[in-house]
């Protein structure tokens, strides 16, 4: 026979997912499922002994209380202990989400069959305590089903005999107590008596347990009752079978309560009284007695004894009830009516005999200490959290976020408590914007009262993704609010996002800003190290340049509703606050006030704002006190703290940032306008410097500022675009995030050319003639393309620069060029020898035209010989397989990888015949029904441990040669190709002759794929014990060492560069992408999800697209791409030029045309013929430095930014005055001494004021 009955979960008979009754979706009633089951006549334990192995999840939620009814005979109660350990399972969501194992010595069981009856619901009493609960709604959010509901999730049931769970190592009652993680104080009871923390009794021989035992603990509950009376749990465990005790004599100091167990229908399991007694003012020594005495006969039981007017205190008696039932018999989803169960209904009928039980308990006290609690204020902050997108079209989300804004001045009229956090300045921007102004400065005074806070950042966004201007450029419409309006910003949110750059906190001291909420969503985003943050919080968040802000992380938005359930009840409430603060009643843990951050969800209707259950609660309990509050507020409570708060140091690593690659042909065009609007900001700035008729397009920057963040905020399409991939609402969201991105990039070019149009109209030309700028603050030579006709020359002190034609379309040229020495911020001319003559249209009139370049391409060799570099080559493929370094002798690729550079890697889940699609080329629909069956679920789509890892096919594209040639400065290696789903692949390796700089250019052709699928460039890199850096806004990250707990290890974003290192201080190499944000390191992405990084060799892997989300982001996606990353060899680690060379390979020369239709005449004009610098701040090797309009229009907005990580100090122009700001742009203070000390990694912007200066 076997040793374990396993019960199959799914289906009518035992759906994974069993509510509760404080599940609306479910009806607000009890649920019952029964478990059928033979046992053998033979061969089955000592004495036929069986125990019942409950294992579950509570992660919606208050978890119910589980009625075990055994053949309609025996009924007993159990609480279950909710465990949450670790975040192992990040797809629980809120704080007291966790897992649960419930152990049941169900004692001889006769051969033959038996039902078990598993029944969720609440013991009410035991719950709440003696307060009286007033009701509430009772209409809950029906779109979100059991979301916000409350039940379990069923991962295991079974019986076990105990010979089998004796060889399994299964005791009949866990070892240890479970409960908070990082110190949270528990009761512990002194000798004589030992407990079993499950609430199950011990067993110390293979028979059933025959004893009860005694649990006693104090809540973090307190009411008001002839003073304060804080709440204590007394739990009597009774196994099944013997005689439950009638009484227990609970003694504190010199005053005692006798409390009735007696529960009808109920005769074993766990039997509870919540009682109040005074509070508890330090450790109490306290007895408890269990006895067998009626407690509602005269002079006994639910009286304290120490109360000498003989008043009642606590009666734990009474009846257990259930929910009424609808009369229709059997339930949805295979649940039945608990009527059906008498035993549930608490007849006796069927029930124990007394003879066949035996005295379960000692008069003998059991001795605890009682620990008090603290005086808890839950701050529980109204909140809807804003994606731009994602639930609904961009532009109807944009307008329930403003009616929200009316929704809180309705619920401020009403309820002079009320309060509510905004959750990016975009909405009360879109509120000004689309309102009277009336009802603008009905907001605005909100918002200066401080009952409505607001974000200081414009929207959620991917902080790993956006750029350091971004950032500050997201703060920039609050500084307005501030400013012109009056209204106190002094924090910022990012919600949603689950990691954060180590930047940040430096970012928001530039900014002004002393304190950050990080509002963290887990799915797809966590490991079991997550909750280490949230159980800190707050703490002093440190940034990688030393500075500081106040910040708090909170593990979820929704989290009233994630614990206490959507509509609250106040025993959901207490279940939740009870088990929530218990995470934080710790020693090392300093407030006694803690956030419970948002009431709502994603773009949801505030309608009444459910602050109303706030005053419910308060209305019972005294404390913990609920105070309906904003995030500000919070902050204030705990600021007065900061000094001894722990530190928070490390970076989040890059969660969700793999979404980019969801959507990469728009992620590379954010990337170029991350570089073209900076370059259009100083050149328009600097031009009007040069000219102050000019001045720059404001309207036009600012346009592209809110494109280019509309590109690094965190949502992209819609939220059931996986399940539906040809739904409207798929393409028309990601058409709107496309167009803001693709305005903010062309906003950028635009006035980039006009200001180099108006440069031209101010430098010196003597016909056509290119401008070269380079936008870098530090003097470089700089390439620049050009299209010009074949054979035109362009000179440089009257002698022909050479080039390399990229393109030729019928004698137009596309022509590659290095300029030399371009000065900082500056130019240098390069006139053409000859240009057009002809009017348009009239170039097929020629009688000859340039012939094209010829086709100069060689053969590949089996080796190649550079001024740099030794490389051994593939003739019939064009792949490197090996590339040293000829000054050094080091060889820079690993040749025992299976890729080689440039390798272009299509990475499949599953087998390669796997496709969601009705045909492999069949992409459009003609409105037929169709279907798209789904692809097997891996850790692809998240870390949960109960999914099987992918099983994936990686291809790498197969390539032909087009052949080597020497260029003006190197030589050009091209190869083209195929791979699955990708039906052009071309690969250019550029190796410069002067230079040690190597250059691949990827050019990829996408078809659509909705199986999982990925895209990688592999760069092999060789490294001896392997260290990589990458950076971020400010300063270089080493995953190994400087990763917080719970932090991404698997994939990576970068700004500027990636280094690899081999060991401490020896030989590295340094790579930008410059197009693709996304990297792995050692390895390609497998769904592993560590917990602690490590890289097992130097390769890097350019992770340029994916569709495994599976929310939010495209399943699938197509378009023409084109990359370009670039490495160079170093000595070793080096910050500052390892910063230069990626900035220098973002931010690629400027050139523009002055034409004979730009300027006819050649008369002389302010500026030098050949060069100059527009603004030259003779910058050190470790510094880089931004220059922009300010928002006053008046001088020049810059930038300075320590590169070295060791700090430096900066001369400014002695001309005019110098004012540190804010990075918003906020006054400071003067400079005196016109000299910028810079701590490592810190930016400093000053405002610099020139005399004469009138804008």
């Amino acid at each position: 026979m076997p040793e374990v009955i396993e019960f199959p979960i799914g289906g009518a008979d035992l759906p994974a997912f069993q509510p509760g009754p404080l599940d609306a979706e479910a009806g607000w009633r009890d649920h019952r499922v029964e478990l059928r089951t033979a046992v053998p006549s033979e061969g089955h334990g000592p004495e036929g002994h069986w125990l019942l192995r409950l294992e579950f999840d509570a992660g919606h939620g208050p978890c119910p209380d589980l009625l075990i009814d055994l053949d309609g005979e025996r009924t007993g109660l159990f609480h279950p202990e909710v465990v949450r350990e670790d975040r192992a399972e990040v797809y629980r969501h809120g704080p007291i989400a966790g897992s649960a194992i419930l152990e049941v010595p169900l004692g001889p069981l006769a051969a033959g069959r038996h039902a078990i009856g598993l029944t969720t619901t609440l013991d009410t009493a035991a719950a709440t305590g003696p307060v009286a609960d007033p009701g509430g709604p009772t209409r809950h959010r029906e779109q979100f089903g059991h979301h916000f509901g409350s039940g379990i999730t069923w991962r295991r049931l079974a019986l076990v005999s105990y010979d089998a769970a004796e060889a399994n190592g299964v005791p009949t009652a866990p070892a240890t107590e479970p409960g908070a993680p990082i110190g949270t104080a528990t009761e512990v009871p002194t000798a004589p008596a030992t407990r079993a923390a499950s609430g199950a009794p011990s067993a110390s021989a293979p028979g059933a347990p025959t004893a009860a035992h005694v649990d006693l603990r104090s809540t973090p509950l307190f009411i008001e009752s002839e003073g304060l009376q804080q709440l204590i749990d007394l739990t009597v465990t009774v196994p099944i079978g013997t005689e439950p005790p009638r009484t227990a004599e609970v003694r504190i100091g010199d005053r005692t309560w006798t409390h009735g167990l007696t529960r009808p229908g109920r005769d074993f399991g766990q039997f509870r009284v919540r009682f109040p007694v005074p509070e508890l003012a330090g450790p109490t020594e306290t007895e408890v007695r269990l006895g067998s005495v009626d407690p509602n006969a005269a002079g006994s039981g639910g009286v304290d004894s120490g109360d000498a007017a003989g008043n009642r205190v606590a009666n734990g008696g009474g009846g257990f009830e259930v929910a009424a039932t609808d009369g229709t018999g059997a339930d949805d989803a295979g649940f039945s009516d608990v009527a059906a169960s008498p035993a549930a209904n608490g007849a006796t009928g069927g029930g124990t005999a007394a003879t066949d039980r035996v005295r379960s308990f000692s008069r003998e006290p059991v001795a605890f200490i009682l620990e008090p609690k603290r005086k808890w204020t839950v701050h529980l902050i109204p909140h809807v959290h804003l994606d731009v997108g994602y639930t609904d079209v961009q532009g109807k989300v944009l307008e329930l976020h403003s009616r929200n804004l009316d929704r809180a001045l309705a619920a401020l009229d009403r309820n002079a408590d009320f309060a509510f956090s905004v959750d990016g300045s975009l909405i009360v921007a879109q509120y000004l914007a689309t309102r009277s102004p009336e009802r603008s400065e009905r907001v605005l005074a909100a918002l200066r009262s401080g009952r409505v806070s607001v974000n200081a950042f414009h929207s959620l966004f991917l902080s790993g993704v956006a750029s350091l201007e971004e950032v500050y450029r997201a703060a920039y419409l609050a500084a307005r609010l501030r400013e012109d309006h009056g209204v106190p910003v002094d924090y910022a949110n990012l919600t949603d996002v689950p990691s954060y750059s180590a930047a940040v906190p430096s970012m928001l001291r530039a900014l002004g800003i002393d304190a950050f909420v990080g509002i963290e969503n887990h799915h797809r985003g966590g490991n079991a190290d997550s909750d280490l943050q949230h159980l800190a919080s707050p703490v002093m968040w440190e940034g990688v340049d030393g500075s500081r802000v106040l910040a708090h992380f909170s593990d979820t938005y929704s989290q009233l509703r994630f614990m206490a359930g959507d509509p609250q009840t106040l025993p959901g409430g207490a279940h939740a606050l009870d088990r929530f603060l218990a995470r934080y009643e710790r020693d090392d843990y300093l407030p006694h006030d803690l956030p419970v951050i948002g009431t709502h969800a994603d773009n949801e209707d505030l309608a009444d704002g459910d602050a109303a259950f706030a005053a419910r609660w308060n209305a019972a309990y005294a404390w913990p006190r609920i105070a309906v509050s904003t995030m500000a507020g919070y902050l204030d409570a705990v600021r007065p703290l900061a000094d001894r708060l722990p530190v928070w140091r490390g970076d989040g690593g890059s969660y969700w940032e793999d979404g980019v690659g969801t959507g990469a042909t728009v992620a590379a065009e954010h990337r170029r306008t991350q570089t073209a609007l900076p370059v259009a900001e100083a050149l328009t700035a600097l031009v009007a410097r040069a000219d102050d008729t000019y001045r720059p397009n404001r309207a036009a920057l600012d346009a592209a500022w809110e494109g280019a963040l509309f590109g690094c905020e965190h949502t992209w399409t819609w939220s059931h675009a996986n399940a539906h991939p040809h739904g409207e609402q798929v393409g028309d969201q990601l058409d709107w995030k496309r167009h803001q991105v693709h305005t903010g990039h062309r906003n950028a070019v635009d006035e980039t050319r006009r200001a180099l149009s108006q440069l031209g109209e101010l430098v010196t030309t003597d016909g056509p003639t290119v401008l070269a700028h380079n936008p870098l603050g530090w003097a470089r030579d700089v390439e620049i393309e050009v299209e010009a006709p074949a054979g035109t020359p362009f000179l440089l002190n009257g002698a022909p620069l050479p080039t390399e034609a990229l393109a030729d379309c019928d004698g137009l040229v596309r022509h590659r060029l290095t300029v030399p020495d371009v000065p900082p911020f500056g130019y240098r001319t390069v006139p053409m020898g000859s240009a057009r003559t002809l009017a348009p249209g009239e170039e097929g009139g020629q009688a000859e035209r340039a012939a094209a370049a010829g086709d100069d391409w060689r053969p590949v060799p089996e080796t190649l010989t550079t001024d740099r570099w030794e490389l051994a080559l593939a003739p019939d493929t064009g792949a490197v397989r090996s590339l040293t370094h000829r000054p050094t002798g080091r060889t820079l690729l690993d040749t025992s990888s299976a890729w080689h550079l440039g390798d272009v890697l299509y990475v499949l889940n599953g087998p390669d015949t796997l496709t969601r699609g009705d045909h492999p080329d069949a992409f459009t629909h003609s409105g037929a029904p169709h279907t798209h069956p789904h692809p097997p679920r891996s850790t692809l789509s998240g870390r949960r441990p109960i999914a099987d890892p992918p099983e994936l096919t990686v291809t790498a594209a197969a390539m032909r040669p087009v052949g080597l040639r020497r260029t003006y400065d190197g030589w050009r290696l091209r190869t083209v190709g195929t791979a699955p789903n990708l039906p052009h692949v071309e690969v250019d390796l550029l190796l410069r002759d002067g230079d040690d700089r190597v250059d691949v250019l990827v050019r990829l052709e996408k078809k659509r794929e909705l199986a999982k699928e990925a895209v990688y460039v592999a760069f092999p890199f060789a490294a001896e014990d392997p260290r990589l850096a990458y950076d971020r806004q400010q300063g270089w990250i080493d995953p190994a060492t400087d990763h917080a707990p719970g932090a991404c290890h698997e994939w990576f974003t970068t700004q500027y560069g990636v280094t690899v290192s081999s060991g401490p201080g020896g030989p590295a190499v340094v790579w930008t992408s410059a197009d693709a944000p996304l990297f792995t390191a050692g390895d390609i992405v497998r769904g592993a999800w560590p917990e602690q990084f490590h890289i097992p060799n130097g390769s890097i892997f350019s992770w340029v697209m994916n569709n495994y989300w599976p929310t939010n982001t495209p399943p699938e996606q197509d378009g023409t791409l084109e990359l370009r990353y670039a490495f160079t060899p170093m000595p070793a680690f080096d910050a500052a030029a390892a910063g230069r060379f990626g900035r220098e390979v973002r931010f690629p020369g400027v050139p523009g045309e002055v034409n004979r239709l730009d300027k006819f005449d050649t008369e002389p004009r302010p500026l030098p013929a050949d060069a100059a610098s527009l603004l030259d701040l003779d910058l050190p090797p470790e510094v880089h430095a931004t220059v922009a309009e300010p928002r006053d229009r008046r001088g020049l907005l810059v930038r300075f930014q320590d590169l070295s990580g060791r700090g430096t100090r900066v001369p400014l122009p002695t001309t005019g005055t110098a004012v540190r700001c804010t990075a918003d742009e906020t006054p400071l203070e003067p400079l005196l001494d016109a000299t910028v000390t810079l701590r490592p990694w810190e930016v400093v912007s000053i405002l610099l004021h020139e005399n004469g200066d009138a804008r």
